[in-house]
């Protein structure tokens, strides 16, 4: 049986993306509800490695007299985005878990074999996130998919999911692209199937021009991005934005997540004496490193500001942006 075809499973739709969006339908345990970024609470110790959550309340039973209903995870596992990466898994998990795990007459499943990895060499790599959505609409018992994490994987994954008619959430995804205007309708031959629960870059951009021009009363910025869809997405409807609020950009570089040498380009940024710093991108194309350079440089006393993509967790969650950034940060 195709599920997709299935009215009935449209309820495990929305506890798919109940636990996309962290809504539940109880209150959670205080191990169950501890902040992101890799604690060590029981509730916490599933990982990505498929070990069981224990939340202290037993959960309620349900019907799963229909059968069993896939979820996938579709999420960077490797460097720095594992820090992101196991925080949500785990709370798929939990909010599985707490609704019983069962939903229209279906027992959810998340078995590891469901759960992907898109990342190649320590990052993101859309076309391995292609061919990871191609494997999830092939298994006829997938119901949703949650994920990606990065907007640039989004963009080759959705045609494909939207071509199977598979619903799709992304718990990170922030392009405006993806679902706005002539490039969100590029992307699909189908009605809409996927969906996001996060801000978009051109709120979340110019929000921190705002920031530093409003609150910080720093009048120029040095943006670099990383050249992705995110990156470079954000980076400029941050330029936009903080040019109309008054204030001067003394340059806006472009460098890729290959870069090797980031202590030269930020000791150039030095010279044009910016008041502050802004990046776009995520901790994995160099978000940690171009602070570290800047610091090198002579920049550490600038204010750095960079989107979601550097909120990977604290000092202690290996491979984060404040684990790697350590004192500079």
């Amino acid at each position: 049986m195709n599920f997709r075809k299935v009215s009935a499973l449209a309820s495990v739709a929305v506890l798919a993306f109940a636990a996309c969006s962290n809504t539940g339908g109880g209150t959670p345990s205080p191990a169950a509800s501890s902040g992101g970024g890799g604690g060590s609470s029981p509730a916490a110790s599933g990982g990505a490695s498929g070990g069981a959550l224990t939340p202290s309340t037993p959960a309620p039973a349900g019907d799963s007299s229909k059968g069993t209903a896939t979820i996938a995870i579709e999420l960077p596992q490797q460097g720095s985005e594992k820090a992101a990466s196991d925080p949500i898994i785990n709370g798929i998990k939990l909010a599985v878990k707490l609704a019983g795990g069962t939903a229209g007459g279906y027992k959810l499943d998340i078995p590891q074999s469901a759960i992907y990895d898109d990342a190649l060499n320590g990052a993101h790599d859309p076309q391995t996130g292609a061919n990871n959505m191609s494997k999830v609409v092939a298994d006829e018992n997938t119901v949703a998919v949650i994920g990606p994490l990065n907007s640039s994987v989004a963009a080759a994954q959705i045609p494909i999911s939207n071509e199977a008619g598979l619903l799709q959430c992304s718990p990170a995804n922030t392009n405006p692209d993806l679902t706005k205007g002539q490039p969100a309708k590029d992307l699909r031959t189908k009605p809409n199937n996927y969906i996001r629960v996060v801000t978009t870059d051109d709120v979340q951009g110019p929000a921190a021009a705002q920031y530093i021009h409003e609150v910080l009363k720093k009048n120029s910025v040095y943006i670099i991005d990383d050249t992705e869809t995110f990156g470079k997405g954000v980076a400029d409807a941050f330029d936009k934005e903080f040019k109309a609020e008054g204030g001067t950009v003394v340059k806006h570089d472009a460098a890729p997540k290959t870069t090797q040498d980031y202590v030269s380009i930020m000791t150039a940024a030095k010279a044009l004496n910016p008041e502050s710093i802004y990046f776009g991108g995520v901790t994995a194309t160099g978000g940690a490193r171009i602070l570290l350079a800047a610091q090198q440089a002579g920049l550490g006393d600038v204010p750095y500001v960079g989107p979601d993509g550097i909120n990977d967790g604290s000092g202690e969650t290996k491979d984060s942006f404040l684990n790697l950034a350590a004192d500079a940060a």
